[in-house]
Order: C-alpha cells, then sequence, then structure tokens
C-alpha cells in the first residue's frame, strides 16, 4: 500500500480559485506503476469553507484493468464515491448524491482509495473534476 500523490495535490496550498462563487478543479493522474490494493491517490486539494457541489472521476486506463475504486478524504474514504469497479480502459463515475452540499472544516485533499486489485492497468490516465463553492 502506497500514498501516491498527484501534481496538483503536491504543492503547499490549496486548489488555486478566486474563492467566491463555484469553483472547478480538474486533475489528471498518470498511472506509470502498478497499482496496489490499498494504494491512496490524493488527488484535489479542497480549502477550508468548500462546500462540495459535484463532481465525477473518469479512468483512461491502459491493458486489462479491474479493480475497484473509492474517492473521499481524511474522515471517510468513500464519503464521494462508493467502491466503483473499473473493468474497462475507459470509465466515468460521478460521485454520490448524498454527498452534495458536503462542508470541509478544515484544509483536506480528495483521494482514490484502490481496493481489491484483480488485475492492474499497465498505465493510463486518471481525471478528477471537483465542483465546490465558496463563500
Amino acid at each position: 500500500m502506497a500514498t501516491l500523490i498527484s501534481n496538483a495535490a503536491a504543492g503547499s496550498s490549496p486548489t488555486k480559485a478566486l474563492h467566491a462563487g463555484v469553483q472547478a478543479a480538474t486533475v489528471d493522474y498518470t498511472v506509470t506503476g502498478t497499482l496496489a490494493t490499498g494504494d491512496v491517490i490524493q488527488m484535489v486539494k479542497v480549502p477550508k469553507g468548500a462546500r462540495i457541489l459535484g463532481g465525477h472521476v473518469a479512468f483512461n486506463l491502459t491493458g486489462s484493468p479491474n479493480l475497484p475504486f473509492e474517492a473521499g478524504d481524511g474522515g471517510d474514504t468513500n464519503r464521494l464515491m462508493t467502491s466503483t469497479t473499473v473493468n474497462s480502459t475507459a470509465a466515468l463515475q460521478d460521485f454520490n448524491s448524498s454527498v452534495m452540499d458536503y462542508d470541509y472544516t478544515a484544509d483536506d485533499t480528495i483521494d482514490l482509495t484502490v481496493g481489491t486489485v484483480t488485475a492492474a492497468p499497465s498505465g493510463g490516465t486518471i481525471t478528477m473534476t471537483v465542483l465546490y463553492q465558496m463563500d
């Protein structure tokens, strides 16, 4: 199990934004090695005060992948997306509708957690888009 970090989550500050109104943060993570069970990919930084409005994850993987993912944060690994199995090279999964209007009370990252891997992808890209509001 490893913690992997997207380029956008690697910096020390939250996603750049005007911090007023609706923000859209889109981040790509390039899969360069084998994903293993329990790996956590830190995708998007969200600032304190962000209210989640929606989002999705697009998987564009190579090989013959068969592995589940869930999306969440430091407090709940599947807050945004319950376990979704990706078993094709291209898939799109929306966030759970029940998460809309979730407010972050502290800076955090939105992460993907890899479940039990049956067949790992040989490469590809994972793209996450998060819509959030700042008051």
